[in-house]
């Protein structure tokens, strides 16, 4: 099998809004023209679940001006119940956020949001890796996009459970220019500053009533979540607690 051509990757083709991306030299200097495969379908099997659910978490309290970041942690699998229960949910998603400046993260902000002001049974909270880093597009996020529980993801565990695949630079020069032109016509701003972890992608990941991980979308740089796909999978996970006798409230 032959080795692909080494390409030159060109900052400068980058969309205007990705102009303040810092370009690893790890990303960057050995760059080759294959694709990646992508999919919809439920990827869990890929994700560490014996890492995931022991995950320390921080509660994000983001409000007039001020990122502040809980002293004391809770681990991820109790989280989503706790959560889930706060909310009278039978379905928990957590939204693992690429970077929250990010117009593409921000439109997926807005899909979840939208799909748990239609289904009350169903909870939605983001975890993001960094805080102090931009702020400002952390309280935009929250206070524009989705307005639900926010996590800080301190040692970015979640993103390492689930393989800590990386955006494409290539991925982006296909994709960028379409992604800034649809998020531009839904009002939804992109705002990436330098010195922000933009390439470790993200995804969502359900959760049942007990924590356990059902089903998880990798994020497709530059494509909406296919919310056909996580509806289905939210209805298979219903169905199965109430198989199981796991409907009642726990």
């Amino acid at each position: 099998m032959s080795t692909p051509p080494q390409t030159h990757f060109d900052q400068n083709q980058l969309p205007a809004e990705l102009k303040n991306v810092t370009m690893r030299k790890s990303v960057t200097s050995s760059i080759t023209s294959t694709s990646t495969y992508e999919s919809t379908q439920d990827e869990s099997s890929l994700v560490n679940t014996t890492e995931l659910y022991k995950i320390p978490l921080f509660r994000i309290n983001p409000s007039f001006g001020i990122v502040n970041v809980a002293n004391k942690d809770i681990k991820l699998q109790p989280m989503t119940i706790k959560e889930r229960r706060d909310v009278g949910a039978n379905v928990n998603i957590v939204f693992a956020v690429r970077t929250p400046g990010c117009g593409g993260c921000r439109e997926h902000a807005v899909q979840l949001a939208e799909l748990a002001k239609t289904d009350k049974k169903i909870s939605v909270v983001a975890a993001v890796k960094e805080t102090g880093v931009d702020d400002e597009a952390l309280m935009e996020f929250y206070e524009d996009y989705f307005h639900h529980p926010i996590y800080k993801d301190a040692e970015w565990k979640i993103f390492r459970a689930m393989g800590g695949k990386k955006v494409s630079p290539f991925t982006i020069l296909k994709r960028g220019a379409s992604l800034f032109r649809r998020t531009k016509t839904k009002g939804i701003e992109s705002k990436v500053t330098s010195g922000v972890d933009f390439w470790t992608k993200g995804g969502v990941l359900i959760f049942n009533r007990k924590g356990e991980l059902k089903y998880t979308q990798y994020e497709r740089f530059g494509k909406e979540f296919d919310m056909e796909a996580i509806r289905d999978a939210i209805q298979d996970i219903r169905a199965e607690q109430k198989h199981t006798g796991h409907s009642q409230h726990m």
